[in-house]
């Protein structure tokens, strides 16, 4: 049985897999390691980032809101966000592999 959060029109893994497989800018000095990220890395900050979102729609939190976004503006958002995870992981992936602890994203 799909749930609401299964609902949205975003698809937060498609995002992840896309924002994993673009340039970063800003951050150049990250570039050559996401570059070098390995199938499985990609999969597991994918996957990360899927539970994030999850957890925060389901709580109410950053997620929902959103979601609740118009259109383009609700990808544009969320893509965005998902870079600054990607940035996160590239510096250090042990603090995302924390979200299993404490899945909620903060502003």
């Amino acid at each position: 049985m799909k749930t609401p959060y299964d609902r949205i029109p975003l698809n937060p893994t498609i995002i992840a897999e896309t924002v994993a497989e673009q340039p970063l800018p800003g951050f150049s000095e990250l570039e050559d390691g996401r570059q070098r990220l390995t199938p499985d890395e990609v999969r597991e900050f994918v996957d990360l980032c899927e539970a994030r979102c999850r957890a925060s729609y389901e709580a109410n939190g950053l997620m929902l809101q959103i979601a609740q976004m118009p259109g383009e503006a609700a990808r544009d958002e969320l893509a965005y966000w998902i870079r600054q995870w990607l940035v996160s992981y590239l510096r250090d992936p042990r603090e995302l592999r924390r979200w299993k602890e404490d899945p909620q994203p903060q502003k």
